[in-house]
């Protein structure tokens, strides 16, 4: 902090004390009056002063050099929105010197007899507290002008009178205007407040309107945001929700959704309940209006009570399937229908080709896996696509059916490369006996890292010694110690 204010109103640093008054000029035009709050004297030249100004309350850094000079409490000068348009009051001349009387009269002769502008002088805003070398010729300026106005002919001042008059007259017109529209409103009926044809209710102008609103709209500022029910980038410039929910009971992080993806909860019974709805324009609140109404009938359709047969159990009703060949547990019973339903579900309906198994923890999910990928195992695994089958083959059409089940594969699997983009020096080619992309291979178990032993040692447990091989892909050398062709080969 600097030191107390001293007699000649510095601190002895050329700098104002905190607490101090003073008048803020930044643009060099228009001074502005300010509290000083702090200041940062330790940079010499480049210290800066925090000033908090006294019309807006806002807080600032400005330079010394921008200070004009400390505040004379002794004549407290209005604010800027609070000076009238007047005529200054001449500077008192007592404190000048002969040589500033003669400069600043040499210069009101001079401007006054030009006389060019004597109105743009008349509407200016002046104070008395000013610096009194600047003001003082334009405070002459002002003597002599109205000298000059007095001694002018009864014509001229008819003229002023002129526009004085007519600056009048359209005074009165919108005011009679209003008047007329405000007693023709209460004839027009309009039931539905967003059909007037009034614009200040969809303006930004007014009160705030997202003070708490649980649902903010806008327009989206950037392209960068993601809707939270459709997963797709919300484009800039386009209608989007923003909504807080709650994390264990607390406010969690911002979510935006399209306007057209946004469920609105029970307290939004209207529009005008959503935030920001007054920045949009008519056509835009109308989408909101028939967005609000239609999320209702979803909030209430969610809010419907199931009926009791829905509730109820339904066992798996499909083939019951013996444990396979290899497999060493004991299942139970309701393993045994999870491991023939995931059986079914991969052999007997191709439009999914699988499915959720939602078991509980410890209720095992791992070895009803095992089972169904046991009972499912492929037999042309390690055979090249397009081989000729022996004909005395016992299982010939399950190789026949297996064959055009790879072929249909690998005819999705191209139009799944093709329809991502993927670039074709990604796509690995055949080399010598190495197949390229698309290759057949065993079944690929995808988990966390920490579940990887955990697999491969099930598997080996309940499981024949050598029934199914097991490879690992981990670890930074996983491309070099596990190669592509290793990994045709494994089962698992």
């Amino acid at each position: 902090r600097p030191a107390r204010t001293m007699s000649d109103g510095s601190n002895g640093a050329g700098l104002p004390a905190v607490g101090d008054k003073v008048w803020v000029d930044p643009s060099g035009t228009t001074e502005y009056l300010a509290t000083v709050v702090d200041i940062d004297a330790s940079m010499g030249e480049d210290s800066y002063v925090l000033v908090r100004y006294e019309d807006s309350n806002y807080e600032a850094f400005v330079a010394p050099s921008d200070i004009a000079r400390p505040f004379l409490p002794s004549s407290p000068r209005k604010t800027r929105s609070q000076r009238p348009t007047v005529t200054p009051s001449p500077v008192s001349t007592e404190e000048e010197t002969t040589k500033a009387r003669a400069k600043r009269k040499r210069a009101a002769n001079s401007k006054s007899a030009t006389n060019s502008k004597p109105a743009a002088d008349k509407n200016k805003t002046t104070s008395p507290h000013f610096d009194k070398k600047k003001k003082a010729p334009a405070a002459k300026k002002k003597k002599t002008v109205e000298s000059a106005s007095e001694k002018s002919s009864p014509a001229t001042e008819k003229q002023k009178e002129g526009p004085a008059r007519k600056r009048r007259a359209p005074s009165k017109k919108p005011a009679s205007a209003k008047t007329k529209v405000a007693k023709k409103a209460p004839i027009e009926e309009v039931p539905v407040a967003m059909e007037t044809d009034s614009d200040n209710e969809f303006s930004s102008e007014g009160p705030d309107d997202d003070v708490d609103r649980p649902f903010q709209i806008e327009y989206s500022a950037t392209g960068r945001a993601t809707c939270k029910r459709c997963d797709e980038k919300i484009e800039k410039g386009t209608l989007r929700v923003s909504h807080v929910p709650l994390f264990r009971g607390k406010p969690g992080f911002k979510v935006y959704r399209h306007l057209q993806c946004a469920v609105f909860s029970e307290e939004v019974v209207t529009a005008k309940d959503v935030g920001g709805y007054k920045k949009l324009n008519k056509q835009d609140f109308m989408l909101l209006v028939e967005r609000v109404e239609e999320s209702k009938i979803e909030v209430q359709k969610e809010n419907e009570e199931l009926h009791p047969d829905e509730l109820v159990n339904v066992g798996f009703q499909g083939e019951m399937r013996s444990p396979p060949p290899g497999l060493t547990a004991t299942m139970l019973p309701f393993q045994v229908e999870g491991a023939s339903w995931m059986y079914h579900q991969e052999v007997f309906v191709p439009e999914a080709r699988g499915g959720i198994l939602a078991d509980e923890m410890g209720l095992g999910k791992t070895l009803q896996s095992i089972f169904a990928i046991l009972d499912n195992r492929p037999l042309l695994q390690h055979c090249k696509p397009g081989c000729k089958h022996p004909p005395s083959s016992p299982d010939l059409t399950e190789r026949v059916a297996e064959e055009k089940l790879w072929d249909e594969c690998t005819t999705e699997w191209i139009h799944e490369m093709d329809l991502m983009d993927v670039p074709k020096h990604l796509i690995p080619k055949p080399r010598g006996k190495e197949p390229g992309g698309g290759a057949r291979a065993g079944t690929l178990v995808v988990c966390p890292v920490i579940a990887l032993s955990q697999w491969k040692s099930e598997i080996e447990k309940f499981t024949e010694h050598g029934t199914l091989t097991v490879g690992i892909y981990h670890g930074p050398k996983r491309a070099s110690e596990t190669p592509r062709e290793l990994m045709l080969k494994y089962d698992v």
